[in-house]
């Protein structure tokens, strides 16, 4: 028989964040590209170094851009070149995070810049399991509830789809 109730569950699950992701780069303009490209080189280093040192392990770190471009400064119209490279490193004490940051910061000098920081969790398959026993569960309260009230039995379950799963 295709009779039937079709209903939809969704859940959630939360934890505090067990990791912070932070976003550096080190960006210099001068008068020559290759200047430019030795002083943002000189301040991501320095970054990966300080990084290190606070305890980040390489496998935390990643490079996120690399970019050149010229352009005039105002108001002389000399012709600037702009060097920036990016790094993100995953702090896994978020306690420490403040510090890892400035320390990155400082180490880099007038080259650092901070991009972003978010909070993550490691490992989100524990709660992406807890959210989906909710959505099952109150899939199958509304399907209990309304097989109730229209005087039907309730089935075994025909088919379970699962949609986008949110990062919290």
């Amino acid at each position: 028989s295709e009779d039937g109730i079709t209903v939809t569950g969704s859940g959630t699950a939360t934890a505090p964040p067990d990791v912070v992701r932070i976003i550096l780069a080190a960006e210099s303009t001068e008068s020559t590209m290759q200047s430019a490209l030795d002083t943002a080189t000189a301040g991501v280093t320095a970054m990966r170094t300080a990084l290190a040192d606070a305890g980040i392990a390489d496998a935390d770190l990643r490079s996120t851009e690399a970019s050149l471009w010229s352009g005039q400064s105002q108001p002389d119209g000399a012709l600037r070149h702009t060097a920036r490279f990016g790094l993100e490193a995953t702090v896994r004490s978020v306690a420490d995070a403040g510090r890892v940051v400035t320390g990155a910061l400082k180490a880099a000098g007038e080259t650092g810049r901070m991009n972003g920081m978010s909070f993550a969790h490691s490992d989100p398959s524990s709660l992406q399991a807890q959210a989906r026993e909710k959505a099952v569960d109150a899939a199958r309260g509304k399907a209990a509830q309304l097989a109730a009230l229209t005087g039907r039995a309730l089935g075994e379950v025909r088919e379970v789809a699962e949609g986008p799963v949110g990062a919290g």
